[in-house]
């Protein structure tokens, strides 16, 4: 939603009906405030600058404080236009300002390089709502830091958004719940989500499956969950939602969740052959239970081919072979 049109849905709420013009000056404080904030776009201040200079009613609304020791609307938005800048600095191509405001891609150049809370607000206000591409990998801001990111999107942020990248970023099951939450109105457009090394444990995993189950993310083609804390109530949660969600999906990689038993596999194998995940291509499993079967299958040893272990590798396999499903032994 452009400035122009918040504005406009904010006087239209505030103001009575009247008849003939009326002077900024004979409006209350709080309703110029309103009108400053939502012309106040970090990364393109002029706008509200421009209407902060109309008049001294305007220039004393947005120099007031709504309460002891906040910050002015104008210091804020000063705090916001100058923590911007730092983002422009972390991007890998190089970003002015005007450039991030209609930029399709953002990359970091470092991890650790910025300030989740700055690049929450950006996509909370609509600042860079034009990107495709988010590829937050390795930021690390440490526990709990990326709430306000994952905040925003679960609030509809970043509409355009193809590929999101949050691999090592230490969320925990934060995403899923969010997900969970919002099935309807976060990342509709996301066809590839990365998140590797996150700590999401089967609590996570159950609590994404039931959202993807309901049809949250839609137009995902690949989901990345390698290296987390997964097991086989996780799995068995992801393999029922591809029932009835994922339609889309060519991709899903659990690899490296070490809590994957081989009974996750007869779960995955018997989800395939009722027809979950249509347009699978590719499914990257945890790397031993395949080894096991490659080493055992060719010496042809009667005791390991008898075990539940190689029975339920081989099962997966033959499902997989059915359907023309490639088996990763990392990720794809």
């Amino acid at each position: 939603q452009s400035a122009a049109s918040r504005l406009h849905n904010r006087m239209d709420d505030a103001l009575p009906p009247q008849e003939g013009p009326r002077s900024l000056t004979d409006h209350p404080l709080e309703l110029l405030r309103m009108i400053y904030t939502a012309l106040a776009e970090p990364l393109d201040p002029v706008p509200a600058c421009h209407f902060a200079s109309t008049c001294s009613a305007v220039r004393d609304a947005v120099r007031s404080r709504c309460a002891p020791g906040a910050l002015t609307e104008s210091e804020e938005l000063r705090h916001w236009h100058k923590a911007a800048r730092g983002l422009c600095d972390a991007s890998q191509v190089p970003l002015t300002l005007a450039r991030l405001r209609v930029a399709t891609s953002f990359e970091l150049k470092f991890c650790g390089s910025i300030d989740p809370l700055v690049l929450a607000h950006l996509m909370a206000c609509g600042s860079i709502g034009r990107l495709e591409r988010l590829d937050l990998n390795g930021l690390r801001p440490g526990e709990g830091q990326m709430g306000p990111v994952v905040d925003a999107l679960a609030g509809g942020a970043l509409p355009r958004l193809r590929i999101l990248n949050l691999d090592c970023n230490d969320i925990g099951d934060g995403f899923c719940a969010a997900l969970a939450a919002s099935p309807s109105r976060m990342l509709q457009a996301v066809e590839q989500l990365r998140l590797d090394e996150n700590g999401i444990t089967s609590e996570g995993a159950v609590a994404m499956a039931g959202a993807l189950a309901q049809g949250a993310l839609p137009r995902l083609a690949a989901l990345y969950l390698d290296c987390n804390r997964i097991d086989d109530v996780g799995v068995a949660a992801l393999a029922e939602s591809g029932k009835r969600g994922l339609r889309a999906l060519w991709g899903l990689s659990l690899y490296g969740n070490r809590g994957i038993t081989a009974a996750s596999l007869s779960v995955v194998a018997s989800a395939l052959r009722e027809g979950a995940f249509p347009l699978l291509m590719h499914l990257a499993l945890p790397e031993e239970h395949f080894a096991f079967v490659a080493e055992n299958a060719l010496a042809l040893n009667l005791g390991a081919a008898t075990s539940p272990a190689f029975r339920a590798a081989s099962e997966l396999m033959a499902a997989c072979l059915s359907r023309g499903i490639v088996i990763n032994a990392d990720s794809f």
